[in-house]
């Protein structure tokens, strides 16, 4: 026990002085901060409207392609929120010329996968691949947005996927606050409704989807940009 007692205060004894020598020590003086600079943009705006931004960046043979389209929930009636998410994954679905399958596994091959997300302002289609295959890409991504299929035989499933997302996120407390923030401080705006029913999500139609569609997405609204190495492209 004796000697059990000397080894706890002998180990005692030198964390002490371990700590006593350690905040003695002067830490060692920061390295010079680096300047940061943004990389150059190439503008462009195409005769249809459409405008593009390319910013040559990075080493690594990657590409990101991001089309922006300024339209989404903010273009909404008060009967139809969410109608645009039903868009963007209708979109999805594919184009008149490639279904779901074909068009994911085109995009697999280029090293990436297309991704439609919809928000309050705006609607975007995004993928990162090689950069060897950034004009193809950018091809398939025109093909979507401008050939979308809107295949019939998903608006059912599509619908009864965003009915559980709807329960899922009308069970969240932060949720629920934020709908409720958002109906005092905007009313009876657009932007005011945060949640739909599933009254009506049963409601909406195709034809719906392709009006809204066809009165909110174009050229005139939508930018494209092009980031990484962009030698491919040049």
């Amino acid at each position: 026990m004796k000697n059990i007692k000397n080894y706890l205060f002998a180990a005692l004894s030198f964390l002490i002085a371990a700590s006593t020598t350690a905040q003695k020590q002067t830490p060692p003086p920061g390295g010079t901060p680096k300047n940061f600079k943004l990389p150059a943009k190439t503008i462009k705006k195409l005769p249809n409207g459409l405008q593009t931004t390319m910013v040559q960046f990075g080493n690594v043979p990657k590409v990101t392609i991001n089309l922006i389209i300024k339209a989404g929930n903010a273009q909404e009636a008060q009967n139809q929120v969410w109608l645009a998410d039903l868009m963007g994954k209708m979109m999805n679905q594919g184009t008149k010329t490639m279904d779901f399958k074909t068009l994911a596994k085109k995009v697999a091959g280029m090293g990436g996968e297309v991704n439609i997300s919809v928000g309050p302002d705006e609607t975007t289609i995004s993928s990162s691949v090689l950069s060897e295959f950034a004009p193809d890409l950018i091809k398939v991504i025109a093909d979507l947005v401008m050939n979308p299929a809107f295949p019939a035989s998903e608006l059912d499933r599509i619908k009864n996927d965003l009915k559980r997302n709807l329960s899922v996120e009308q069970s969240v407390p932060q949720n629920q606050a934020i709908a409720k923030f958002y109906k005092v401080i905007y009313k009876d705006q657009s932007y005011g409704s945060f949640f739909p029913t599933e009254e009506m999500l049963n409601s909406y139609t195709l034809e719906m989807v392709k009006d809204f569609y066809n009165k909110n997405l174009g050229a005139k609204r939508s930018v494209l940009y092009v980031a990484g190495k962009l030698i491919p492209l040049l």
